[in-house]
């Protein structure tokens, strides 16, 4: 076994972050864009300083982006399976094994498909299960402009 084996996953991580951050950073982009002036303008007549400004403004404006962002990015770290396949294929010593990557293993390697599929159900349940507690969790932080 490597000795750097515990390395493996955090070089994994530190790509899909620097790969996926140009998206989110244009989604945040454009969730900023679309916060009307007029909200920062009566703020700075109200006297709120930068700070404050960024804090109940652009924060509560920017709660619908954060909270898809968020669905996209959790979801997106489930679903990672090309960097692990092209850079470790689960290795050294199984460390990068995530679970999809597992069911590629047992469907196409083990030749195990009815196992490789049951894998795929428990990860759709999964992530079905993380993005319904986002989705009831978004009430409490989620500001919608009517």
């Amino acid at each position: 076994m490597d000795r750097f084996y515990y390395l493996a996953m955090p070089a994994v991580i530190i790509m899909n972050v620097w790969r996926s951050c140009g998206y989110y950073m244009i989604m945040f982009v454009s969730g900023i864009q679309a916060i009307p002036s007029h909200l920062y303008e009566a703020a700075m007549l109200d006297g709120a300083g930068g700070l404050q400004r960024f804090r109940y403004v652009t924060l509560p404006m920017l709660s619908p982006t954060m909270f898809f962002v968020s669905i996209i990015c959790i979801i997106n770290s489930f679903k990672v399976f090309g960097a692990i396949y092209v850079m470790t294929q689960g290795g050294p010593g199984g460390s990068t094994s995530v679970l999809v990557y597992e069911i590629y293993t047992q469907a196409f390697s083990n030749f195990k498909f009815g196992f490789a599929s049951a894998e795929a159900l428990v990860l759709f349940l999964l992530i079905f299960i993380v993005t319904l507690i986002q989705y009831r969790g978004q009430e409490k932080w989620v500001n919608y402009m009517t």
